[in-house]
């Protein structure tokens, strides 16, 4: 007779874990639900980390618990760890932007300098700067101000008095349009033709990389320019006494006169290009261009949108005597911005690590302007310190990056001449439009890439986040940089509406002239550009892209047939702006892992591997990938600085 064995009957062993949710979730349901995008249905999350991890789990929407059971306990613990991942994403992509503003004062002048916000219209190289898609409201530039021996504060050399800003405004009219012509000729030209051959660009990456140990900055100090020793003229030489201000009541505001004095430019010498990574080094920073700061770092304030009404009290600090007051200008703003930037950099790359999708960490040169600026705060006198605490914080000043290097031909070719040849070359149109996938849910945001040489979607974002700014504001400079960390969610190219408007799609290859119809009730064009990147290699790791975007009209197209809609967007006829971005190109082997996350995980790589180690940990000799990156942004605005100041001459 048969009889069952004793252990058939004992249970197995249940292992359980709960997962409570923090108290500044208000609704638990946001969190294992999914958003609704265009493209995708709403997914699960308790059911999908359920199924992964082979466990058991239920929401008790009394207690705000999770209950989780598994036959292991490493399953358990592991269900357990993705909710508190999927919680952390949840709090982190619904938190504004970090922003943070550097001001980098010019290396090569000494003079202690305080800040001026002056108007845009008056600024003298208001030609450089190109807004698009922005809200069209007064705008200022922050510009350094200094003293003469008296202690009177000199206008900022780069502040047009009233009638020098007219004659430049009736100038830049009269430039622009015998410019334009010309411009759509030179530019479709070169989208048909192949690499051209241009003088060897003169040398930073040999010359400057040996430089780069100068104690005045974080690279080489900027040669002279037609704003560098400006300062020095002005603070021996004032001719005019007509008043830039005439309507300041206040005598603690200085009334500016006097007319710019511009100091010769000085000549520099070039060492031949360095075109290749295999012969160009690493530049070799040592540790004295960033010392560390002494003691616990502090974690610093990041403006997050709008400000609470509150008051700072600013406490002038006491004269140190470890001969901490002996430090330079120069050197106590680069300590600030980049201990200020190390730690903004370390938050949102910890967020970053539970984001799917494609992660891009790059820097883009262009110019921070300001905006929110009270009436009766135009005409004050700032310190540095107070832009942060009291302008940005309790005055709600707002940084404003331009998000466009020019829309100059001739100054995006000095650009261009500083730097080695490129090495690819590559067109895409940029679609952006609003989609839904079903006619109940809102229209949503999306862009979409098309190849111009084999028409077809090469992908689409259904969703973009930007977790952190850094605004860096060069004084004496045409150009500031901001760097960026963003956060691109990817959809599906084979799924509706996609799939129904690629049909609709057609790209004429001579000419590069794209018709289309829209997707009614799914999916609707708002603009299409058309962009041509060049990759230039410069030292290892860096590498720059220089894109020529042009904003396609878009117009009904004639040869439409009765019934059907088709809209044509043809190129040489938008308005063309130039940007010129760098990256970091090592890091692209770890953001790559973000596009495969599971639900609740995190990318393998860690802060350390994008931003290095701790620089202040004794004895370590690992360069510091943020102080590579900051140095060769200030290198290259550099020598486009030596172009200006030898097209000038």
């Amino acid at each position: 007779m048969e009889t069952e064995s004793e252990g058939s009957e004992s249970e197995d062993e249940t292992f359980t874990e709960t997962f409570k949710f923090a108290k500044n979730i208000v609704n638990p349901m946001e969190v294992i639900n999914s958003i609704q995008l265009s493209s995708k249905q709403p997914i699960n999350f308790l059911k999908t980390i359920e199924k992964d991890t082979g466990t058991e789990c239920y929401l008790d929407e009394a207690t705000r618990q999770i209950h989780i059971s598994a036959d292991t306990e490493e399953s358990a613990k592991m269900a357990l760890e993705r909710f508190k991942v999927l919680q952390f994403a949840y709090k982190r992509r619904r938190r504004p932007k970090l922003t943070l503003v550097c001001i980098h004062p010019n290396p090569a002048n000494p003079q202690p300098f305080s800040l001026y916000f002056a108007s845009l219209e008056r600024y003298r190289y208001r030609e450089s700067v190109y807004l698009h898609g922005v809200r069209v409201v007064p705008f200022y530039v922050l510009l350094p101000v200094f003293q003469d021996p008296s202690g009177k504060f000199l206008p900022p050399a780069d502040l047009l008095p009233p009638a020098q800003h007219q004659q430049q405004q009736q100038h830049q009219q009269q430039r622009r349009l015998s410019q334009q012509q010309p411009y759509k000729q030179q530019a479709m030209a070169s989208s048909r033709a192949g690499p051209s051959t241009r003088p060897a660009p003169p040398q930073l990456y040999q010359q400057q990389q040996q430089n780069q140990r100068h104690p005045q900055g974080y690279g080489a100090a900027p040669p002279a320019s037609p704003s560098h020793g400006r300062q020095s003229a002005m603070s021996t030489t004032s001719t005019d006494t007509t008043l830039y201000d005439t309507d300041s009541n206040d005598a603690s505001v200085p009334t500016w006169g006097g007319n710019r004095i511009q100091a010769p430019s000085s000549n520099h010498a070039y060492s031949p290009a360095a075109e290749r990574w295999e012969t160009t080094a690493s530049p070799n920073l040592s540790t004295s261009d960033f010392p560390g700061l002494p003691g616990k770092p502090t974690k610093p304030t990041v403006h997050q949108g709008k400000p609470q009404q509150r008051r700072v009290i600013r406490i002038t600090p006491q004269k140190s005597s470890n001969g901490a007051s002996n430090t330079s200008v120069s050197e106590q703003c680069r300590q600030y911005n980049y201990h200020n930037a190390k730690q903004v950099l370390t938050e949102a790359l910890e967020t970053a690590r539970c984001i799917k999708g494609d992660i891009r960490f790059g820097a883009k040169y262009g110019k921070v302007l300001w905006s929110n600026i009270p009436q009766d705060s135009l005409k004050r006198i700032w310190q540095k310190e107070d832009i942060k605490d009291l302008a940005m914080k309790e005055m709600g000043i707002t940084p404003v990056f331009s998000n466009v290097t020019t829309a100059d031909y001739d100054t995006n070719e000095r650009l261009e001449n500083s730097l080695p040849d490129f090495y690819s070359r590559t067109a895409c149109f940029e679609i952006h439009a609003q989609a839904r996938n079903q006619p109940h849910v809102p229209y949503q945001p999306v862009v979409m890439t098309v190849n111009p040489g084999a028409v077809g979607l090469q992908k689409v974002v259904v969703r973009s986040d930007c977790i952190a700014e850094i605004d860096w504001v060069n004084l004496e400079s045409k150009f500031d940089f901001q760097m960026y960390l963003h956060a691109d969610e990817l959809g599906r190219v084979d799924v509706k509406p996609y799939n129904t408007f690629e049909k609709k799609l057609s790209v004429n290859i001579q000419n590069r002239h794209m018709t289309y119809e829209n997707v009614p009730d799914f999916l609707q064009v708002t603009d299409i550009y058309f962009k041509e990147t060049k990759k230039l290699r410069l030292h290892f790791p860096f590498v720059a892209e220089i894109t020529r975007v042009e904003q396609l009209p878009l117009i009904s197209d004639p040869n439409t047939t009765y019934g059907v809609e088709k809209i044509l967007a043809a190129t040489g006829d938008g308005a063309v702006w130039y940007d010129c971005q760098v990256f970091y190109t090592s890091h692209n082997e770890h953001f790559k892992h973000n596009q495969h996350l599971s639900v609740g995980t995190l990318a393998p790589w860690t802060v350390e591997d994008i931003l290095g180690p701790d620089r202040r940990t004794p004895g370590s000799e690992i360069k510091d990938p943020l102080e590579d990156y900051i140095a060769c942004l200030l290198i290259i605005l550099a020598n486009h600085a030596a172009n200006e100041a030898a097209n000038a001459q």
